[in-house]
């Protein structure tokens, strides 16, 4: 009996000071053009593939961020369909009207956002207020923690749009390890010149 509880008493606190890390930085490639500084909301509209580059491949992929989802932070089962996203901002930059097309151009799905509750233009890019960022706390039976999410857009030299999206977060797994995360990975949605 008494090996038996210090065999589970050595394995917890085996397994809480041991811990888990994890660490993600996704850098965004050379080829990629750089961030300007934005003095205008306006700088942000345009007609912009819905899908991010694949560092890898170069073009739009199939499994890369919404520039839509990006923006609005909504997920929503038609986002497979929108393949551009039109941005317009009202005249005196209050207000970003967001629109999800199809291949024919349609409007899937449409979203206005509110310049301080939604966006702030802050030291040259938007800093975006989606339902995830901030901190927050969360507790599940996989255990409890605090985290905290940014998104930033950014235009480029080449009026793409470049996406910074950071995740940190700390906890307890299963209620007794603790956890450390942090992760931060880069999109670029480059710019439909015809339109």
């Amino acid at each position: 009996m008494k090996i038996g509880i210090l065999l589970t008493t050595g394995t917890v606190l085996f397994l809480a000071a041991s811990g888990c890390v994890g660490v993600k930085h996704e850098r965004a490639p050379q080829s990629w053009p750089k961030p300007i500084s934005a003095y205008d909301v306006k700088q942000f509209d345009g007609v912009f593939s819905n899908r991010s580059v694949d560092p890898k491949t170069g073009q739009p992929g199939d499994r890369s961020a919404q520039l839509f989802d990006f923006l609005t932070g909504r997920g929503h089962s038609l986002g497979m369909l929108g393949s551009e996203v039109e941005i317009h901002s009202a005249s005196d930059g209050s207000l970003l009207h967001v629109r999800l097309l199809d291949e024919q151009e349609l409007e899937i799905a449409s979203a206005d956002l509110q310049r301080g509750t939604d966006f702030e233009l802050l030291r040259g890019f938007l800093i975006l207020h989606g339902p995830f960022s901030g901190t927050r706390a969360a507790s599940t039976s996989l255990g409890t923690g605090i985290g905290h999410q940014s998104s930033q857009l950014y235009v480029s030299s080449t009026s793409d749009l470049l996406g910074l999206q950071s995740d940190s977060g700390v906890g307890l797994l299963f209620y007794f390890v603790p956890f450390v995360g942090d992760s931060k990975d880069c999109m670029l949605w480059p710019k439909i010149l015809s339109k």
